[in-house]
């Protein structure tokens, strides 16, 4: 693909909104555009050229918020739950 081409398709799928039903289960107190950039930053991955990309497929963004940090309440800080279905006896 030409590079002018592949930029603008990239910049149009970060400045647009990610269907509700890829959003609607995230929790969190931010606002929707910001729990979509790590559905956004998963989905611009170089498949086949990183490392554990089998694990990086399998997970789901559960949470995104602002919250006070634990050592200092006075200072705020980003969390990010993302979760994993482990099954025992399985392999990626």
């Amino acid at each position: 693909m030409d590079p002018a081409a592949r930029a603008i398709g990239l910049r149009n799928y970060l400045q647009a909104p990610l269907p509700s039903e890829q959003t609607a289960s995230i929790t969190g107190n931010v606002p929707l555009h910001v729990k979509e950039l790590p559905l956004k930053w998963l989905a611009l991955r170089n498949p086949g050229k990183r490392f554990a990309e089998n694990v990086a497929l399998e997970l789901k963004v559960t949470d995104v918020s602002v919250v006070p940090n634990r050592d200092d309440p006075s200072q705020m800080e980003a969390r990010l739950r993302m979760e994993i279905e482990v099954t025992p006896g399985e392999s990626l």
